[in-house]
């Protein structure tokens, strides 16, 4: 018996705590049995505080808890970790109520409260959050970011989580420093389950964060069509766009998602409106290959010929972007398939230049092939005279489609507004060289346009 009067509970022995709550007649009995008052040093419960860490970490939950009932400190930081955050977070429900009941731990709560819910509600500790907001930690308290327990859980798919703080009243329309809702944040990371939830409990599926973005617009901006279907039959509008003019549509044509596409079709999505760079859906389908979603959005009345704010078709995002869908490896027939549905292979943007310039730029062999083969005109000028062919030649990056621009010119010698032909253009030894072989090889059957050449450019190399 007299083995236990001393014993420590919390870091104090009994005679400290029955002074603690002035209970005479235990103090009385305690004393004559020469009980001692003691309390855990500042060292030594430093100490234990440090291995408490090691034990929170290694899930040694009955250690952890007999090491708090020694004195352990748990309102300092050690190894980077707080002993009530790092218990809250990994979930050890008996750590936390033990902690809960340590002398002042008022200000530790008052300092770590709210960033201990946010913790466990990140982790999906069901039974750590639920004893939180019974002690009284409030539901709808935010992190620095603005952000509720509600929300964090809603962003990591912790569904069982969010049933509890809906159980408990947290607010489904809360906003976090970026106008974020529970549900716009579910929707951006696919957690299905999570979006039902909120929704039946009359999250406003409209809502806007601070770039006026709903959760239909973040979800189709990733192609989740089941999101998108469920948003849509609670309500969704379609043809809301965000503070860049993108609609849902847009969104769903560019991430490739081909079922998102037809859900939105079917449900009202507008196909020709612009963003504020003036881009239609059709255009970031056709920018990003992706020729099926091409297909379906012209049978659906998309304009092949819009342009947007810089003069570009649908046509030449298309010609001057590698169209390899998805980047798996397979080319796709986009610009077949727009010039098939009567876009205009030799439109010119804003500077003048068309398609097949675009192709030739950018340096993609097979989009230009099919551009020629499609019948585009190689020798049209842009606003600075150039072809493109010169403009390449200017350039001196793609020797093999100056070769095929070559032999489709019906002027390999035509010259810009400066008076310069692709010879004289070409600042490249090497491309230079290239020029002139595949020059002569285009000739090499007619000698008397070779003799010409000579003579009006002997000059030049002939």
């Amino acid at each position: 018996m007299k083995g236990d009067l001393n014993k420590i509970y919390l870091g104090k022995s009994p005679l400290y705590w029955a002074k603690k709550f002035g209970d005479e007649s235990v103090i009385r009995v305690l004393e004559e049995m020469n009980a001692q008052e003691v309390v855990v040093s500042e060292e030594k419960a430093k100490e234990l505080g440090e291995i408490l860490i090691d034990k929170i970490s290694e899930n040694q939950v009955e250690k952890a808890v007999e090491l708090i009932h020694k004195g352990a400190d748990v309102k300092g930081i050690y190894k980077d970790n707080n002993a009530f955050i790092f218990a809250c977070q990994q979930g050890h429900l008996e750590v936390v109520e033990k902690i809960l009941k340590v002398e002042g731990i008022e200000d530790l709560i008052d300092k770590y409260g709210i960033i201990s819910l946010i913790c466990a509600s990140v982790e999906g500790k069901t039974e750590v959050v639920e004893k939180l907001i019974q002690y009284g930690i409030k539901v709808d308290c935010k992190e620095k970011g603005g952000k509720t327990a509600l929300m964090c859980a809603s962003e990591n798919g912790k569904i069982e989580v969010v049933e509890k703080l809906l159980e408990y009243g947290a607010n489904v329309e809360e906003r976090d420093k970026n106008n974020n809702t529970a549900l716009i944040l579910a929707s951006e990371k696919h957690h299905i389950e999570v979006i039902r939830k909120l929704l039946d409990n009359k999250a406003d599926v409209n809502a806007k964060d601070i770039r006026n973005n709903t959760a239909l617009l973040v979800a189709s901006l990733s192609g989740y069509d089941d999101v998108i279907e469920e948003l849509v039959n609670r309500g969704a509008e379609v043809n809301l766009q965000n503070n860049a003019g993108y609609s849902a549509l847009m969104y769903a044509s560019e991430s490739g998602n081909l079922e998102a596409v037809k859900k939105l079709l079917e449900s009202g999505a507008l196909v020709n409106i612009k963003n504020e760079k003036g881009q239609t859906a059709l255009m970031c389908a056709s920018a990003m290959g992706y020729d099926e979603i091409v297909e379906l959005l012209i049978k659906n009345g998309a304009d092949v010929n819009l342009k947007d704010n810089d003069g570009y078709s649908a046509l030449m995002h298309a010609a001057k972007n590698d169209l390899y869908n998805g980047g798996k490896g397979k080319p796709t027939n986009v610009i077949r398939k727009l010039v098939e549905n009567g876009a205009l292979i030799d439109d010119k943007d804003n500077n003048g230049d068309t398609s097949v310039m675009h192709a030739s730029v950018s340096g993609h062999v097979n989009n230009v092939s099919t551009l020629i083969e499609l019948g585009a005109d190689v020798d049209i000028k842009n606003n600075e005279g150039d072809t493109p062919l010169i403009r390449v030649a200017k350039e001196g990056k793609n020797v093999s489609i100056a070769k095929k621009l070559v032999i489709a010119t019906k002027d390999v010698l035509i010259r810009n507004d400066k008076g310069e032909n692709v010879i004289m253009a070409s600042k490249h030894q090497n491309m230079r060289v290239a020029i002139f072989k595949k020059i002569k090889e285009k000739y090499r059957s007619m000698p008397d346009v070779l003799e010409n050449l000579r003579a009006k450019y002997g000059g030049l190399g002939f």
